[in-house]
């Protein structure tokens, strides 16, 4: 049985892909694909949640992503590399109670499933600079960062944040929705 969490990434990274596609057009649209999709609630209230943030926080992800990689023009990243960017930075960023690990392990897995054969190293490069960049910040503890809910974020009990962690050895992406 695959992650409910990992299936609702895998959701969020199609919608992020099809907004950069079809820009806001995709808003009024996005409620029925996800709806359609063939996950739990729980991944579809996830993956809405996840793809609202990362979309609504375009500009600061994309300025993350520009000041990483600084001899690439963001438009010539893939589309879907650059969907998985958004919404890992995005949960690195407003979605603090998942842990960092998981966050870029999980964005690894997108690539490898949705990309191709170069992305998990050039997204596990450009997650881990961040990643680094925000812990000296201040931003970001090593394991989890915070416990604060942000606006629009469902609070994540220990259980939860441990279920995250608890089955790296199978690949949640494994089935299709």
């Amino acid at each position: 049985m695959s992650d409910w969490r990992a299936l609702a990434r895998a959701l969020a990274m199609q919608c992020l892909t099809q907004l950069d596609v079809q820009g806001p057009d995709f808003l009024p649209e996005m409620d029925a694909f996800i709806a359609e999709a063939n996950v739990t609630s729980d991944s579809k209230s996830l993956a809405a949640e996840l793809t609202r943030i990362a979309w609504n926080n375009k500009q600061v992800c994309d300025q993350y992503i520009a000041d990483t990689v600084k001899h690439w023009q963001l438009q010539r990243i893939a589309l879907i590399d650059r969907a998985i960017l958004r919404l890992a930075i995005a949960e690195l960023l407003y979605r603090t109670n998942v842990p960092i690990k998981v966050v870029l392990d999980q964005a690894i897995e997108l690539a490898k499933k949705f990309s191709t054969a170069e992305s998990p190293q050039f997204i596990n490069g450009v997650l881990d600079a961040i990643a680094k960049k925000l812990q000296e910040l201040g931003a970001a503890e090593p394991q989890v960062r915070t416990t604060e809910q942000t606006p629009g974020d469902k609070t994540t009990t220990s259980s939860e944040t441990s279920d995250e962690t608890s089955d790296t050895s199978m690949n949640p992406l494994d089935s299709d929705f």
